[in-house]
C-alpha cells in the first residue's frame, strides 16, 4: 500500500498546492465536501489526514464515485480496515464497467476510517455499476459487518483533474 494524504475540501476552502488528484463533487450537499484532494506528500494542512492507498484496479476513469466511510461503533479500526481489505474488496472487480477501484485506509484517529474511489467511463456506467444486484444487494449486505451507513456517504465526482 502507498501512503497518501486526503483532504475533504469544504466550500470556501482554497484549493491546495501539490494535489495529484482533485475529485470535484458534481452537486455537493450542505455539509459535504465540494472536492476530495489527494496528495503523495503531507501538504501541511490541518484538515489533511494520512491514508494507505491500495489499488485493486488502477486504471483511469472519467467519472469517480468517492465513498467516505466511517466504521460501525462496535467495530474497532483494525477490524474495519482488515475486513474491508481482505473480505469486502472482492466486490470491487465485480462492479460492472468499473475502471478504477482504490481503497484508502485512514490511520486510527482520523476524521474518517476510509475513502474509496470507484471509477467509470460515464455517469451512465457509474449508475448501472452501482445498481447491479451484486453491488446493490450483496455488497451492501456485506457492508453491514463494518460500515456505519448513517455517518458514511458517497460523492459523484467529475474527472480527477489534478490541482483545481
Amino acid at each position: 500500500m502507498n501512503r497518501r494524504w486526503i483532504r475533504l475540501r469544504r466550500p470556501g476552502d482554497a484549493p491546495a498546492d501539490g494535489a495529484v488528484a482533485c475529485h470535484t463533487v458534481r452537486r455537493p450537499k450542505e455539509g459535504e465536501p465540494e472536492a476530495v484532494e489527494v496528495f503523495v506528500a503531507d501538504p501541511g494542512l490541518p484538515d489533511a489526514f494520512p491514508v494507505r492507498a491500495h489499488a485493486l484496479i488502477g486504471g483511469e476513469s472519467a467519472v469517480t464515485f468517492v465513498a467516505v466511510l466511517r466504521r460501525r461503533g462496535d467495530v474497532d479500526h483494525d477490524f474495519f480496515s482488515r475486513y474491508w481489505r481482505e473480505q469486502h474488496a472482492r466486490f470491487g472487480p465485480l462492479i460492472p464497467n468499473v475502471r478504477r477501484y482504490v481503497q484508502m485506509h485512514a490511520e486510527p484517529g482520523g476524521p474518517v476510517d476510509g475513502v474509496c474511489e470507484v471509477g467509470f467511463d460515464t455517469l451512465e456506467e457509474l449508475a448501472a455499476g452501482l445498481q447491479a444486484d451484486v453491488i446493490r444487494i450483496e455488497a451492501r449486505a456485506d457492508e453491514e459487518h463494518f460500515i456505519d451507513h448513517g455517518s458514511s456517504y458517497g460523492l459523484v465526482c467529475d474527472p480527477a483533474r489534478g490541482p483545481a
